[in-house]
């Protein structure tokens, strides 16, 4: 694999990742699923991302900080 790819892999999971942590801070888990204009409550329905994405977005958050650098630094 060329090092141009490993680098733009390295910087999806990053974003990844970083999705993945934003999802579980802000997104409004179960419940009504239409979104109402006047709530502030954010869904997956109302910022078009599926449950299944979600929840990958998700697991690749939970990766322990040091697993996930230890994966940067094999790479390196």
């Amino acid at each position: 694999m060329s090092h141009e790819v490993k680098a733009e892999n390295k910087r999806s999971f990053r974003h990844d990742r970083k999705c993945g942590e934003w999802l579980k801070e802000n997104v409004k888990q179960g419940g009504d699923k239409r979104w109402h204009p006047k709530s502030q409550d954010v869904t997956l329905d109302n910022i078009g991302v599926s449950k299944m994405e979600s929840s990958r977005l998700q697991k690749i958050a939970d990766i322990p900080d040091k697993i996930f650098k230890l994966n940067n630094l094999q790479d390196a």
